[in-house]
Parts: C-alpha cells; sequence; structure tokens
C-alpha cells in the first residue's frame, strides 16, 4: 500500500491527512468510543497549553505525549511529532516558549484565553471520562 492510497484502510478513525505524510498508519481504533478520544489540532494545542501551565515548569515533550496519554487521550500517527507541531503554532504565539529541543513552558496567556483554553480543555477531559466509562 502507499502512503497515499488510503482505499485499504479507510476506517475514518483519524482526522482527514493526520498520518498522509507518515509512511505507516496508526494502528485501528478498537471501538467508536476510541474515535471520541482522539485529540489533534485546536484542542490539542489547548491540552497542550494547559498542560504546560499545570505544570508550572519546563517541561520535555516525552513527558507531555505520557501525560496526555495518561488523561485518557489518543494522539494520530507519530506522538513526538503530533505535539511538537502543535506546540509550534503556540510558539510563535508567545503562549509556550521553546526553551531548547524538546523542552517548552509555559509562555504569556491572557487572561481571557486562559479562561476560554480552561473551560475548553475542562469539557474535554470530561468528555473522555465519559467514553472511558462507556467503554469499561
Amino acid at each position: 500500500m502507499h502512503m497515499h492510497d488510503v482505499s485499504a484502510s479507510d476506517d475514518r478513525s483519524v482526522p482527514p491527512g493526520a498520518w498522509a505524510a507518515s509512511a505507516v498508519a496508526p494502528a485501528p481504533l478498537s471501538s467508536p468510543t476510541d474515535l471520541e478520544r482522539v485529540i489533534w489540532g485546536l484542542e490539542l494545542r489547548y491540552l497542550l497549553t494547559t498542560l504546560l501551565i499545570e505544570s508550572g515548569r519546563p517541561t520535555p515533550l516525552d513527558e507531555l505525549v505520557e501525560r496526555i496519554h495518561a488523561e485518557g487521550f489518543l494522539l494520530p500517527g507519530r506522538p513526538g511529532k503530533v505535539v511538537s507541531d502543535a506546540l509550534r503554532w503556540d510558539v510563535r504565539r508567545g503562549r509556550v516558549v521553546r526553551l531548547d529541543r524538546g523542552v517548552h513552558r509555559v509562555g504569556t496567556v491572557p487572561r481571557q484565553t486562559k479562561s476560554r483554553i480552561t473551560h475548553r480543555v475542562r469539557d474535554m477531559r470530561q468528555r473522555v471520562a465519559q467514553a472511558a466509562r462507556l467503554a469499561a
């Protein structure tokens, strides 16, 4: 299967294009509730910003990936790359500061933005907790 030939594994278990650039497709998700746990885009950026705020210290990329998985979320594609790409977006906006390769800390987050992010992440965490209860 070529990396752009999705007909053999087109189960809509990941967002369109999430792994198109990768030579290896992610493992298929085991249940419909798994799809509710997949996080990308704006929700991933909000969760990462929240994790950095909660950490209060410089945090390595692999620790962020571990914390995302520990909260019950799933990442499409290569987790480290997905997180790194998402952080790059917020680095450009100053919400996240890159200290070294793979190490970031929270930057300047306006109060209203922080409030919006906090509410959204709370809702996401509740959604994932509910999906976990349904799966059990």
